[in-house]
């Protein structure tokens, strides 16, 4: 699979059955790519792309799901939890320094007031709360991500719909080789 996603050595005049696990596999490679960033709660650019190659694993299932049978929908329920979960944490990760410079805004704005006394501290205070809230909710859907992560390797989702078949799995942090 090349940057642009496209998967190599899909025959046009094969049937879907014939094409569609060269195509699942690439994407399941694609998702495998991200694991070793799962380990570090700051690859914020890394995760958004995890969540991103969860998406496209998660429709490419849903596409071909109809031609190969009912394998697929628990293994496409288990990548939306881990799709939705990659999600929460990227809208955390968005709005979150946004409520930062909210914050420091309302206390560069008391620098401008007749007297300190004028200052909001209670609006400031609020936001600075929020945004502590917020980092609490990030770490703990980080460890509910590495948890369901886990889960989905040892269970051998990820190698069952790639046509592997469930076996032995990697530690989390393992690398993997990327279809090309």
């Amino acid at each position: 699979m090349n940057r642009e996603g496209t998967v190599h050595g899909v025959d046009p005049e094969a049937s879907v059955a014939e094409n569609a696990p060269l195509i699942i596999s690439a994407r399941v490679q694609e998702l495998l790519q991200w694991e070793p960033y799962l380990k570090d709660p700051m690859r914020v650019m890394e995760l958004h792309q995890m969540r991103i190659a969860a998406k496209r694993l998660r429709y490419t299932l849903e596409l071909f799901g109809p031609a190969l049978g009912g394998a697929l929908p628990p293994a496409i329920e288990r990548i939306k939890v881990l799709q939705d979960l990659l999600g929460d944490i990227h809208d955390l990760d968005v709005v979150t320094p946004l409520l930062v410079g909210v914050a420091r805004q309302v206390l560069r704005s008391g620098r401008k007031v007749a007297t300190w006394q004028d200052t909001d501290f209670n609006g400031a205070l609020g936001l600075l709360s929020l945004c502590r809230k917020k980092h609490a909710a990030r770490r703990a859907l980080h460890a509910r991500l590495r948890a369901e992560w886990r889960k989905l390797r040892k269970d051998g989702v990820l190698d069952a719909v790639a046509g592997g078949g469930p076996g032995p799995q990697p530690e989390e942090g393992e690398t993997h080789a990327v279809v090309s």
